[in-house]
């Protein structure tokens, strides 16, 4: 009986009928040849039922009072993701969850508290930042090329960011011309065009001839070449960051401060969590406070920096 989630009225009348039990026992069932044995024994069971009954009653009050902060939901529950969400989105009230993990008291009490922007009401823009349909980390040449052929025509609401987007771009690019002419297709075929540099399509120089050196190492003499009969050519850099550049989406000045611990864990807790709906990430900029942002979909190009896969 003190396994059972009773209500205090449920445990009440069960009391009486555990009494009138004992009593039976006690007194209307022995024979006369053994009676005061069966009313010992009858006795017995009487003190036994009271003795489950007062632990039951205890054990249901201490839950009562633990589970009364939560709204029913016991603290020492193993939650799943979507129970867990559906339950605190019911009851209007922030929660933690995730898959195999235990909240007990007192963490719970905290996480509550650290994380009731992420959790309250999933579904209102109002308790986020920013809501969007897809994300994008990082500012670099993958970054910038996503968000603009996602954002190109208007149909999805894109954000990008980076805490240095301003910043120029670090790296030389080379590329064969022929291949080059393929990604000049490909692009403008989803309206964003690469222009600019000094031989236009975001070309900085061009090799209608290439020379390949490998002398200097392996034995092989320094002036040894290799000739291929291929053009190639540089990009110019600035010139494919300006091609980049759009108003088509939002830019935030923020980098992410979520860092994997397992899977799909992660430090500080709740600065990233999914569920089925999407994901609610923390940003963090240079300066100012932190921008909670709600999205459907998170794509990272963050490169060898990243910290949200193990």
């Amino acid at each position: 009986l003190s396994c059972c989630h009773l209500t205090p009225g449920q445990t009440a009348l069960t009391m009486i009928l555990s009494v009138l039990v004992g009593c039976v026992t006690a007194f209307l069932l022995p024979t006369k040849s053994n009676r005061k044995v069966q009313r010992m024994r009858g006795l017995l069971l009487l003190s036994l039922v009271l003795l489950a009954e007062v632990e039951s009653f205890s054990t249901f009050s201490r839950r009562t009072a633990v589970g009364t902060n939560y709204q029913g939901i016991h603290s020492k529950a193993v939650l799943n993701p979507r129970i867990s969400i559906d339950a605190f989105r019911h009851r209007g009230q922030a929660g933690v969850s995730t898959s195999k993990s235990v909240l007990t008291t007192t963490s719970t009490s905290r996480a509550f508290a650290s994380s009731t922007r992420l959790f309250a009401g999933l579904n209102s823009p109002q308790n986020y930042d920013e809501v969007c349909d897809v994300l994008v980390l990082g500012g670099g040449p993958a970054g910038r090329a996503i968000t603009s052929l996602l954002s190109a025509n208007n149909n999805v609401n894109v954000v990008i960011a980076d805490a240095n987007f301003d910043r120029e771009f670090v790296p030389n690019y080379g590329v064969w011309q022929d291949e080059w002419d393929a990604v000049l297709q490909r692009f403008a075929s989803m309206s964003v065009p690469l222009d600019g540099g000094k031989c236009g399509k975001a070309i900085d120089r061009e090799w209608q001839i290439t020379d390949c050196f490998f002398g200097g190492s392996f034995g092989i003499p320094m002036e040894e070449r290799m000739r291929l009969d291929r053009p190639y050519c540089r990009v110019d850099k600035n010139a494919l960051r300006d091609s980049f550049t759009s108003n088509s989406y939002k830019v935030l000045k923020a980098n992410h401060i979520s860092k994997a611990m397992g899977v799909n864990m992660y430090s500080p807790a709740g600065s990233l969590v999914h569920d089925e709906e999407g994901s609610t990430i923390t940003l963090q900029p240079k300066e100012g406070k932190d921008i909670v942002v709600r999205t459907k979909l998170i794509i990272d190009t963050t490169g060898h920096e990243t910290q949200l896969v193990l």
